[in-house]
């Protein structure tokens, strides 16, 4: 982990380019102008499953002599993600720098807004009240029968990367004692002054000269900790679960019971539509084709 002293750096050029270099014990940067502060290059390296928060079970009853579809509920739970960002690249100047963005989850179908300030290795945390819904499944119910639709939500804590940058541009000062008071000595704009002077002490690792705006470039880095939903699952049964835990069998087509999974957005992961078509009645089958878009 590093962050780069900026000040530090200025001042050492100062004294290795000015006359004066002895005088100086310090400079003032906190006028600066920061530009183009932002993050950027997200990237999940990694992800741990962090268990399954219950969501909601719905009772679909089929009283009639024929097979029925039948919607079961759609169940909303409200929940707290957080992120946790470490700098291990960063800045440090007199004036500070706090870049904001968002980490997104997996499928780009979660996110979470952050700032973080670019001048400290500790941990950074954000926190976000999520509402999750898991939306109302389409059910075949076969004549004189109880299924039940159990719904949870995949929690999963999601590591990785993403880049940060930001522009300093202003005048720079050089500091020094003049009586009990400091003194402020102008060394021209910034830009100009490095760019005149930077082969005599180079530019540190992170830091650069953007030519097109004629600022002091940054580049950095932070990792993350993203706590959050990642898919729901779905179980279709003919057991309620207060008779004991489901069991989580992948999803069989032939019985209609089993496991499988929905995406946040509510498309289904592993499951085709057309796999019950020649284990229902035609006239439920063509019912579920009009109804497959259809979230209730």
């Amino acid at each position: 982990m590093a962050i780069v002293d900026l000040d530090a750096y200025l001042l050492a050029l100062i004294k290795k380019v000015h006359p004066l270099a002895p005088m100086f014990h310090g400079v003032n940067t906190s006028n600066l102008t920061v530009k183009n502060a932002e993050s950027y290059g997200f990237k999940i390296e990694d992800s741990k499953p962090q268990g399954t928060m219950f969501m909601g079970e719905s009772e679909l009853k089929n009283d009639t002599n024929e097979t029925q579809t039948i919607h079961s509920d759609s169940f909303t739970k409200t929940i707290t993600d957080s992120v946790t960002l470490s700098v291990t690249n960063g800045v440090t100047a007199g004036v500070s720098v706090t870049i904001s963005g968002k980490i997104f989850g997996i499928g780009a179908e979660s996110s979470m807004s952050f700032e973080v300030s670019t001048s400290t290795t500790n941990e950074q945390t954000s926190e976000e009240s999520v509402a999750y819904t898991v939306p109302s499944q389409m059910v075949v119910v076969p004549a004189k029968k109880t299924y039940y639709v159990y719904s949870s939500l995949q929690r999963s804590l999601l590591e990785g990367s993403i880049r940060l940058r930001a522009d300093f541009s202003g005048a720079l000062f050089a500091t020094m004692k003049f009586g009990d008071s400091d003194m402020y000595i102008s060394m021209g704009d910034m830009y100009e002054f490095v760019k005149t002077h930077q082969l005599s002490h180079p530019l540190p690792s992170g830091i650069s000269l953007n030519h097109n705006n004629k600022s002091v470039h940054f580049e950095g880095v932070a990792q993350y900790l993203y706590g959050t939903g990642t898919k729901f699952n779905v179980t279709i049964t003919d057991t309620p679960s207060s008779q004991g835990t489901q069991e989580h069998k992948a999803f069989d087509a032939k019985t209609g019971l089993g496991t499988y999974e929905i995406q946040l957005d509510g498309k289904k992961l592993g499951f085709d539509l057309n796999d019950l078509k020649d284990q229902v009645e035609p006239k439920v089958f063509e019912k579920l084709l009009e109804l497959q878009n259809e979230i209730v």
